[in-house]
C-alpha cells in the first residue's frame, strides 16, 4: 500500500501539471499552422489566462496539489504545518498580483480574494494554537468569523458568476443585434444595386424604343 500510495502521489503531482503544460504548448502552436485538434484540446487550459501564461493552469494544479495533499503530511498537527500553508497562499497571492495572468479581471479579483481567504483560514489556524482550551469564548469568536469570511467568498463567487452570465447575455445580445443591423445594411445595398440595375434597363428599353 505504501508503494502504491507513493506512486499514486507521483503521479498526481508531477504527472498532472506535466501532462497540463504539455497539453497547453502543444496547443498554443496551432496559430503557426499546427494541429486543431491539439487546440481544441488545450482550448480548457488556456482560454481563462492571457496568451503570454498559457502555462498557468499547471501552477494552479501543483498550487491545490501542495494545500490539498502535501500540507496533510508535513509536520501533522504542529504550528510547521499551519506555516506551510501559510507560505504557500501568501507566495501564490504574490505571483498573481505580479503577474495578473487572468484574461477576465473579474476571474482575477476572484483568485485574489479565495487565497486571501485560504490565508485568513490559515491565519485564524494559528491563533487556534495559541488560543489553546482555556479561552474558548475567544476561539469561539475566531471559529464565528471563520465561517464567514469563508461564506463572504461563496456570496462573493455567486455574484461574481451572476454578473458574468449577465455579461455573457450582453454580448450575446449586442452580437445579435450588429448581426441584424449587418443583414438589414445588406439588403439594404442588395435592394438599392437591384432598383439601379431596374432604372439602367428601363433606359435602355428606352433607347431602344426611341431608335425604333
Amino acid at each position: 500500500p505504501a508503494v502504491l500510495g507513493g506512486v499514486g502521489t507521483a503521479v498526481y503531482s508531477v504527472g498532472f501539471p506535466l501532462l497540463g503544460y504539455l497539453i497547453a504548448r502543444a496547443g498554443r502552436r496551432t496559430g503557426d499552422g499546427g494541429n486543431a485538434t491539439r487546440e481544441g484540446r488545450a482550448r480548457l487550459l488556456l482560454k481563462s489566462y492571457r496568451e503570454d501564461f498559457w502555462y498557468w493552469e499547471s501552477l494552479e494544479v501543483l498550487r491545490k496539489y501542495l494545500l490539498t495533499s502535501v500540507v496533510l503530511v508535513v509536520a501533522h498537527d504542529t504550528l510547521l504545518q499551519v506555516y506551510f500553508g501559510l507560505f504557500v497562499c501568501v507566495v501564490s497571492i504574490v505571483i498573481v498580483a505580479r503577474h495578473q495572468p487572468y484574461a477576465s479581471t473579474l476571474c482575477g479579483r476572484v483568485q485574489m480574494l479565495c487565497l486571501a481567504q485560504l490565508t485568513f483560514t490559515y491565519m485564524s489556524g494559528m491563533l487556534f494554537f495559541d488560543v489553546g482550551d482555556t479561552e474558548s469564548d475567544a476561539a469561539g469568536g475566531l471559529g464565528v468569523l471563520l465561517v464567514g469570511v469563508n461564506l463572504l467568498v461563496f456570496v462573493v463567487l455567486g455574484g461574481g458568476l451572476c454578473v458574468a452570465v449577465g455579461g455573457a447575455a450582453r454580448d450575446v445580445q449586442a452580437e445579435r443585434q450588429a448581426a441584424t443591423k449587418l443583414q438589414a445594411i445588406q439588403r439594404g445595398k442588395m435592394a438599392r444595386r437591384e432598383a439601379k440595375k431596374k432604372k439602367e434597363e428601363a433606359k435602355a428599353a428606352s433607347r431602344q424604343a426611341s431608335k425604333e
